[in-house]
């Protein structure tokens, strides 16, 4: 069962310091005002009201909440009555009022965040996705883009999106002449039926042996986490999967693949932190490189070094799985939505702690590149070949 709760004008409900007053005040007809209340339309009320909830709401089991909406849920009737009493508690604590004509209790399932939610998984809500099933075909690029981006919502829902979206590509490139044929036609018809009746994707369980698998394509990275369990079904948890900028588009097949597990371990991290996982690729090499049995080997390039340190941080094995047998990673890297900036973005930090590592690897190698040009110049024969290179 499930419960939800929401906010009365929930924003309105947060009083201001007097320093925070003297920022927001308006022009009317009638003269300056300030606001006494944290008002909806300025950039940053969102962050500030979601750091209350989540002061508000933490420690509480069986709860979530994003903005003025909240879930509850339980194990049990009992357990989940229980947490409800917990999160009133805190909602009257901290002096909140709720709609009551919005809140549902104990009940099968719940529309949230554009989904249904239920004790099988979560799935997209007929509500929400009328209005792509409803569109008409596009007639020109805006719309085009404009229906793209509300499918990209629903991404994880429809295998194999980047075959199917491949018609409307040609479309969407700089001086194309706009020609709906009859396989954009096709697609259009394709990805609507898809969104009727999608796959559903299943809850977390911290007690369920959790698989992260990642793969590279050409033009994209993807991974998908999904739980196996003791009678050897999988079911999915989540999907993702992102464009590879024109610097990565330039990267060794290795290094791709590689890219591809660290964007799965970054996109999932709140899935795996703390606990033991088992981490697939297609792609042998990786196996002994991030192998956490195995030092990092100082022959990588410096890029799978650092890659392999933040690697470091997490508990899990590394298996190798054949390509033919990849399945649902390898349909998503085959899917180049957009790109994911967050994800793009270099540490720099991570970069000078990588140079100092190689650094005290290199001073302890019984050799390093200066002995070799000294005790080579002592050789006769390979002066001569020293000579002939650079002469010819």
């Amino acid at each position: 069962k499930f419960s939800k709760i929401d906010f009365s004008e929930a924003y309105l409900q947060v009083e201001l310091d007097d320093d925070s007053k003297e920022l927001l005040v308006i022009n009317t007809h009638k003269g300056l005002f300030r606001f006494n209340r944290l008002p909806f339309d300025i950039a940053s009320a969102p962050s500030i009201f979601q750091q209350i909830m989540d002061q508000m709401l933490a420690g509480l089991e069986g709860t979530v909440c994003y903005l003025d909406d909240i879930i509850v849920t339980g194990k049990s009737t009992t357990d989940h009555l229980n947490n409800l009493y917990k999160v009133f508690k805190r909602i009257q604590d901290y002096g909140f009022h709720v709609n009551k004509g919005k809140c549902m209790f104990l009940q099968d399932y719940v529309e949230y965040l554009g989904f249904v939610v239920d004790q099988h998984g979560v799935r997209t809500s007929p509500l929400k996705t009328k209005a792509i099933i409803d569109m008409p075909k596009p007639v020109n690029i805006s719309q085009l883009r404009s229906f793209l981006g509300m499918i990209n919502h629903y991404a994880k829902f429809i295998p194999k999106l980047n075959d199917r979206l491949f018609p409307f590509y040609s479309l969407l490139k700089k001086d194309t002449k706009w020609l709906w044929n009859q396989h954009c036609d096709k697609a259009f018809r394709e990805i609507k039926q898809y969104l009727i009746s999608p796959q559903a994707l299943t809850h977390y369980d911290p007690s369920v042996p959790l698989i992260l698998a990642a793969d590279a394509f050409n033009t994209g990275v993807g991974a998908v986490i999904y739980h196996r369990y003791s009678d050897g079904s999988e079911k999915v948890i989540a999907h993702a999967s992102k464009t590879l900028t024109k610097a990565e588009s330039n990267y060794a097949q290795i290094e791709k693949e590689a890219l591809a597990i660290i964007f799965g371990v970054q996109k999932f991290d709140l899935f795996l932190r703390g606990r033991k996982f088992t981490l697939l690729t297609d792609h042998k090499p990786l196996v002994s490189i991030f192998s956490p049995k195995k030092g990092i080997p100082t022959t990588s390039a410096n890029r799978l070094q650092r890659w392999a340190i933040r690697l470091m941080g997490y508990t899990f094995d590394i298996e190798y799985c054949p390509t033919n047998k990849f399945g649902q990673a390898d349909e998503l890297s085959r899917l180049p939505i957009e790109p994911d900036y967050m994800f793009d973005q270099q540490d720099p930090g991570e970069v000078q702690l990588v140079a100092s590592i190689q650094q005290e690897n290199q001073n302890e190698l019984p050799l390093n590149a200066a002995d070799i040009a000294r005790q080579t110049r002592h050789d006769r024969s390979l002066m001569q070949v020293y000579h002939y290179i650079l002469s010819g």
